[in-house]
């Protein structure tokens, strides 16, 4: 399992994103297709995105000792409103 973040800046209006992943291997070390399908902003399979909007965004994420992902984030938006995101994963 890998798991990360990433901050999507957009120039155009001033404002940016933070995209959570998860990406989990098979033992051979190749991304684990039937984990997730992929998406259309050309997630490859094996690889989960989540995007918390635009703000300040925080994220972790932890293995659970039965192998689950536990993913969670906050988003503070410019009007300093808070929402969490808390994602299990399979």
């Amino acid at each position: 399992i890998v798991a990360g973040y990433h901050v999507n800046n957009n120039s155009d209006d001033n404002d940016s994103s933070t995209d959570i992943f998860v990406a989990r291997y098979t033992t051979s070390g190749e991304l684990d297709a039937s984990f997730s399908p992929g998406g259309n902003d050309s997630t490859p399979s094996g690889v989960a995105n989540f995007s918390l909007g635009t703000g300040n965004d925080y994220g972790r994420a932890v293995v659970q000792a039965d192998g689950k992902i536990v993913v969670a984030g906050d988003h503070v938006d410019t009007d300093n409103s808070s929402n969490i995101t808390v994602l299990r994963l399979k």
